[in-house]
């Protein structure tokens, strides 16, 4: 193993009374303690993470242990000291886009919506907390992507449609009234591509919904728009002093004149956004029409506008989600949803002579038009498509593309129409994956956020298609269905693994990555499976409908020829019920399917069983399930084998039982993220450290990932590995080895930083300052008597361990109005500190060179929400950390720790004269 090569140094200089004298090698970050002899227990710490030159120090050790240093075995002083480990951040994995900087991808959504302008692409991921979400590429060079406005983080674009020179999108507002960064109003808006690199001035009026009886075009000038004041001009608003405007049509906002169930603080996420909330917009590219559906009006509607200048033109009969134009502009297709549902119609396209026009009969209710027209005749229908969520049109051929959500692909139908069985399928070779669930009703709204989407170039040979399940967009050759380029990046994800015993598998959620560490990263990744497509609807409730959170493999290992993964499933998600998550062990399959194995679950747990399960375990790295009971006065670590013959977990035996009672010990739980196993360090088998054990060949590390203002106990700590028949009354059997990592406070400076990036980039950042082995109270402040106020409590994540070291995660949720995004690094066999590392995510905000939110930067290593992790001996034997991101980086992350041989570890007896 690699850390076979560790220097294990017992340079002792003299010991002399209350002091020794230590000679380090090299300068480096040194930490102290006392210990007893006879099994390796802390006594006391002395010093932690003090910076020592080369050369000789005395550390003074408190005369009041002189008592205990005649007991049996005695008393000794043992130090680490860290000459000049490297941790290194490398790039993440499943992102084909820069690494840093505006052009970084990433989003807390997948692509899913796509359309093709000119020789430019616009995508979106609907919504995207604090950062824009609506994009824009060249097709030369797609892999490149700048924000079509920077403020279009506060909004949430569901539909895109285009006229080959702007590209309309349609906003159907946020879930709730008083949502973060968001505001309450539905509209469609178009931007024209050309005006500006990355923010594209809005060409279009609204129409005015808040005066029922106005029949003339406005410009909305109310305080709450931003950056007002405008003007109109013939071809539509233009903002007199910022280009970044958003000045719209068909537009709802929660006020005093807009209709009544918009008016209540608590139901924007009921009657008023759904309602009103426009579900499918289509555009005539030589035409004047602009139409936009409102499936959920009573009755359903789809308007007709000028598309110059936002003027109502006419109103149709139709409910519908989803719209797309025909070539010639004289048709359109509408994909129907309530009653119609299921089938997809073309209509003749509403014009300024043939269409109903707008009247009003003056009612409050600025969007109850009268004399809408009577349900418009079919021209033709497909049908039998109840799963239908996109619609697309080839721009040559007319053949509408339907992308359906049971199979998985698009199938493809003549002008004419058609029965489902009719339809000619295609893309089928392209391993489309966006998550079926069977309960949701056709039509809805959210479930359309998850759907791949077709837009064809001009010369409709090739297409660009969204592959949400997939994390992609895709070039694709029209006839013969190869995909040409890829633009890949993750989303929100908080389930990442690697196969302990197979570190060249990586897993983010459902999809995995094949590895090459011989590589660099940016080359070294290739996405290989989506296990997903395995997966039941059960396996898909943890992802939600626009979300993709907690869904997928947590923990992965290879075992006696079996690899095994824990997931979280929810059964209610097969009929739109949840609630009842628990976790599952499955196999994953060498015909890439999932087998059930075991289920856990807190519903069944007993707060009198005296063995596990009776609760949630933990995967281990050997192959193991790990389980923590700390009801009562004591922690108890059981361990279950994994039996080959069975392939299964069958008995559990309990391999630790130490107290919870002071000095505080840690106990274990309280972190974010899905999983959090107790990890073994092998003790040395020669060396100084080697006899000084007597029984235990491992320590068991456990994390109390609790953190608050005040909270007073260890954070970590370590247990003797001592298998115990039947602990019936959970009274301990031993004592901690050692315990670390105390509350504490850090400290915090602005700092340049010049950060070793594989594009040689140097960045501004803010850092923290002698980091002492001490877990950060929140960013509290505390007085002279230890009373300590601040912010809300922010776990710690999870402890790793490999080949005698310990890693320990602090994502630090809401640290200082950002996240800590911080690794501590200490010593398996004494828990000594040696070293931390990390960049602060979101207290870069504060300079505009690094707007998170409005430029979309990515700061190398910056990461959100970073609790799901693995630590792994590569294959070429150096160490990685892997992972997750909540998407300041849109993948899975890298970390190389280097330089760990020369760590030194000192023992000194002290009772010797």
């Amino acid at each position: 193993a690699h850390f076979d090569r560790l220097a294990l140094v017992a340079c002792v200089v003299g010991v002399s009374g209350a002091s020794v004298d230590i000679e380090l090698a090299r300068s480096g970050t040194v930490s102290a303690g006392v210990f007893r002899s006879r099994d390796g227990s802390l006594v006391q710490h002395l010093f932690s993470g003090k910076s020592l030159g080369a050369g000789v120090h005395t550390i003074d050790v408190d005369s009041s242990l002189d008592s205990e240093a005649g007991a049996e075995g005695g008393l000794e002083v043992r130090a680490v000291s860290n000459p000049g480990a490297v941790y290194e951040w490398q790039g993440v994995v499943g992102n084909t886009g820069p690494l840093n900087g505006p052009g970084a991808l990433k989003g807390l959504n997948p692509p899913f919506k796509i359309q093709v302008v000119g020789d430019r692409a616009v995508w979106g991921v609907g919504y995207n907390e604090r950062q824009p979400a609506v994009f824009s590429f060249n097709l030369s060079s797609p892999q490149i992507s700048s924000p079509v406005s920077l403020n279009a983080f506060d909004r949430l674009f569901t539909d895109f449609a285009t006229d080959g020179r702007l590209v309309y999108l349609a906003n159907v507002g946020f879930p709730t009234s008083n949502s973060y960064y968001h505001l309450n109003e539905t509209f469609v808006v178009a931007y024209d591509l050309n005006k500006h690199s990355t923010v594209m001035p809005s060409l279009l009026c609204m129409h005015n919904f808040t005066d029922p009886g106005a029949t003339t075009v406005i410009c909305d000038t109310a305080t709450s728009r931003p950056n007002p004041p405008f003007h109109c001009q013939t071809d539509g608003c233009i903002s007199t002093s910022n280009p970044d405007t958003w000045l719209a049509l068909d537009w709802t906002r929660r006020n005093t004149t807009s209709p009544p169930e918009c008016n209540s603080n608590t139901s924007w996420t009921g009657n008023c956004r759904y309602t009103h909330a426009p579900t499918g917009i289509a555009v005539a590219r030589q035409g004047q029409t602009l139409l936009v559906a409102h499936a959920a009006e009573q009755p359903p509607v789809i308007r007709a506008f000028d598309k110059t200048g936002g003027r109502l033109i006419g109103t149709l009969a139709i409910a519908a989600t989803r719209l797309v134009m025909a070539p010639d502009d004289q048709s359109f297709w509408a994909l129907l949803s309530g009653t119609g549902g299921g089938r997809i119609g073309r209509y003749q396209t509403p014009s300024e002579t043939d269409s109903t026009r707008h009247k009003s009969n003056g009612a409050s209710h600025a969007r109850a038009e009268s004399g809408a027209s009577a349900a418009p005749v079919e021209l033709a229908v497909v049908t039998g498509v109840d799963t239908a969520c996109a619609i697309s049109v080839h721009p040559l051929t007319s053949e509408l593309y339907v992308t359906e959500r049971i199979s998985q692909s698009v199938l493809v139908f003549p002008p004419s129409g058609g029965a489902r069985e009719h339809g000619t399928p295609w893309g089928t070779r392209l391993n489309l994956t966006f998550p079926y669930l069977p309960h949701q009703p056709r039509g809805t709204l959210r479930d359309e956020i998850v759907c791949a989407s077709v837009a064809f170039t001009e010369t409709g040979d090739e297409a660009w298609v969204t592959d949400p399940g997939n994390r992609r967009i895709i070039r694709v050759n029209v006839n013969t269905e190869e995909i040409l380029d890829t633009v890949m990046f993750l989303t929100v994800q908080y389930a990442c693994a690697v196969d302990w015993a197979n570190p060249t598998r990586v897993f983010s959620n459902f999809l995995e990555f094949e590895i090459d560490y011989h590589k660099p990263l940016a080359e070294g990744w290739r996405f290989v499976h989506n296990w997903e497509s395995a997966a039941g609807p059960e396996y898909h409730a943890a992802i939600g409908l626009d979300h993709w959170s907690f869904a997928g493999f947590q923990s992965v290992v290879t075992v006696g020829g079996h690899t095994v993964g824990m997931v979280t499933v929810d059964p209610g998600a097969a009929n739109g019920t949840t609630g009842g998550s628990f976790s599952r062990v499955v196999e994953l399959m060498p015909n890439k399917t999932l087998r059930p194995i075991r289920d856990f679950s807190f519903a069944t747990a007993s707060a009198n069983s005296k063995f596990p399960p009776y609760g949630i375990p933990d995967l281990h790295p050997d192959g193991s399930l790990r389980f923590v009971d700390s009801r009562k006065n004591s922690t108890v670590i059981w361990r279950a084998p994994f039996d080959t013959t069975v392939v299964n977990w069958t008995t559990w035996t309990a391999i630790a039982n130490v107290s919870n009672k002071p000095p505080n010990p840690p106990v274990h739980g309280g972190g974010q993220g899905g999983t959090h196993p107790v990890m073994d360090v092998e003790l040395p088998t020669s060396g100084p450290f080697s006899a000084t054990f007597s029984g235990p060949k491992a320590l068991l590390v456990t994390l109390d990932a609790h953190n608050t203002q005040n909270y007073s106990r260890f954070h970590l700590g370590a247990a003797p590995w001592r298998p115990s028949p039947e602990p019936a009354n959970a009274t301990a059997q031993t004592e901690w080895s050692w315990t670390a990592m105390p509350g504490g406070l850090w400290n915090i400076t602005d700092c340049n930083v010049s950060t070793h990036t594989p594009d040689g980039a140097i960045f501004s950042d803010v850092c923290i300052t002698e980091p002492d082995g001490s877990l950060d109270r929140c960013g509290a402040v505390c007085d002279q008597d230890g009373h300590c106020v601040g912010h809300f409590p922010c776990a710690a994540s999870l402890a790793m361990t490999v080949a005698g070291q310990v890693i320990v995660g602090f994502n630090g949720e809401g640290w200082h109005n950002g996240e800590a995004n911080q690794w501590l690094h200490y010593d398996g066999v004494t828990g000594l500190f040696l070293g931390q590392f990390g960049t602060v995510n979101n207290a870069h905000d504060l300079s505009p060179k690094f707007d998170y939110a409005g430029g979309g930067y990515a700061l190398p290593g910056a990461a959100g929400n970073a609790f799901g992790a693995n630590l792994v001996s590569g294959p070429d034997g150096k160490v990685y950390l892997y992972h997750n991101d909540e998407s300041a980086h849109g993948g899975v992350h890298r970390w190389s720790l280097s330089g760990l041989e020369h760590i030194e570890r000192f023992r000194v007896p002290i009772n010797e004269s």
